[in-house]
């Protein structure tokens, strides 16, 4: 994992997105986190990018690229279940 400053958490390590009873889950720091309803982020690629506060809050920023396109970034929440 990268620093970008001092409470932010950056990794660019592609990690691997898991459907899960209509949702999204990428694990990240041996947690768990869910994807919004109606997310765009899809289970077919990898998550490119993941922002977390330092302190581990409940909240991550998710990044997914494909080719050709722009990113897409979503907040997605721990998951509770």
């Amino acid at each position: 994992m990268s620093k970008k400053n001092s409470d932010t958490v950056v990794s660019r390590k592609p990690r691997r997105v898991y459907p899960y009873k209509g949702a999204n889950l990428v694990c990240f720091g041996g947690e768990r986190y869910e994807s919004p309803e109606g997310s765009k982020i899809s289970a077919d690629h990898p998550v490119t990018k993941v922002e977390a506060p330092e302190e581990g809050g409940d909240t991550i920023k998710v990044t997914q690229r494909r080719k050709g396109r722009k990113g897409i970034t979503e907040t997605w929440t721990l998951f509770a279940g």
